[in-house]
């Protein structure tokens, strides 16, 4: 198998631009592949505000006065229920992605069919959807090991690259794998061998892109912005609200804040515009992870076919999609389609 290569940020930005203004023309003539992308960003949303509800449920349970047995309830429903939300996502997640390479297929290759039709053509695919859940809770868990964990010295420094790229690694394969998958029943034990030999396929004018690392943490990069934003107007509106909203007292002591920050002498915050903008800001970030990996699951759906089954698509959609999956401008696209 060849390496996977990285691209610089700035590039890889601009051809994630790329992806998202071109996928949703391409593929997009078939409504119903919206829905399988809808209930990922749905679930996600769900998930993450019962979590964090929850979270600020607990929060003012324990700092809190009068109804805090009620929010005792409320506050390990939501985490709980969160949790158990979180765990099982990886599952969800899986089985929607797999229906959306469906329907992918599908309508490349000229057929109409519905997400009903999605869910009955992958049902068979079960052992393999529970297979890459698994795999995709343990690269979660290796992600974050390797990011939080305090590793020391050089070999620290070593297992945490290894497990970074591993991660990464994966993420790539995972998105060529769902469409070996759902288009050739390929089995999940066979997939190594099926990527070996996909790579040897490859047609000369698509050796370029395959093997990129286009995707690996753009959202990440995209919401920090953003997240720094929420953070400080958070911070400022928890201190300037506290008087409207239920509040807590910080202790100060031994500390120097500016005077606009006091209330007589004792830091007095709201922790409700906090948890808001959170909240929202992790809607945003769902939203968009959610589209980003239904952008990986289409575009190497489109890719997988073209290796595999050019033959297969639907003739007036082949030079556009092979503009589309070179990642081709506009004028390119045009040219590829006109006659010689």
């Amino acid at each position: 198998m060849q390496r996977f290569e990285k691209i610089p940020l700035s590039e890889r930005v601009g051809k994630v631009g790329y992806l998202i203004k071109h996928t949703f023309t391409v593929v997009g003539r078939d409504s119903d592949i919206v829905n399988p992308i809808a209930r990922m960003a749905l679930y996600g949303i769900v998930q993450s505000s019962a979590f964090l509800l929850g979270a600020m449920a607990l929060l003012y349970a324990m700092v809190g006065e009068g109804e805090a047995e009620g929010l005792w309830l409320w506050g390990w429903t939501g985490v709980l229920g969160g949790l158990a939300l979180l765990v099982y996502k990886f599952f969800y997640f899986n089985r929607q992605e797999f229906r959306l390479s469906y329907l992918v297929h599908q309508t490349v290759t000229g057929e109409d069919k519905s997400y009903g039709d999605a869910a009955g053509g992958t049902r068979e695919l079960k052992s393999s959807m529970r297979g890459m859940a698994l795999i995709d809770m343990l690269m979660a868990y290796v992600n974050k090991t390797s990011s939080n964990g305090e590793k020391k010295g050089l070999s620290g420094m070593l297992i945490s690259l290894v497990l970074a790229g591993l991660n990464e690694v994966w993420d790539l394969v995972n998105h060529f794998m769902i469409p070996a998958i759902v288009v050739d029943r390929v089995r999940l034990r066979d997939c190594v061998e099926h990527m070996k030999e996909l790579q040897r396929q490859v047609p000369e004018t698509l050796v370029g892109v395959f093997g990129i690392d286009l995707f690996g943490r753009i959202v990440v990069t995209l919401m920090a912005p953003i997240y720094l934003v929420m953070l400080l107007l958070a911070l400022w509106l928890s201190i300037a609200l506290a008087g409207a909203l239920p509040s807590i007292t910080v202790p100060t002591q031994g500390t120097e804040l500016p005077a606009w920050m006091l209330t007589d002498g004792a830091l007095v915050i709201t922790l409700i515009p906090l948890f808001a903008l959170v909240l929202l800001t992790k809607i945003l970030s769902v939203v968009l992870e959610r589209a980003v990996t239904a952008i990986k699951v289409m575009y190497f759906t489109i890719f997988y076919l073209q290796i595999k089954h050019p033959e297969s698509i639907a003739p007036e959609l082949r030079d556009e999609l092979t503009a589309y999956v070179r990642m081709e401008d506009d004028s390119a696209a045009v040219a590829a389609g006109e006659p010689a």
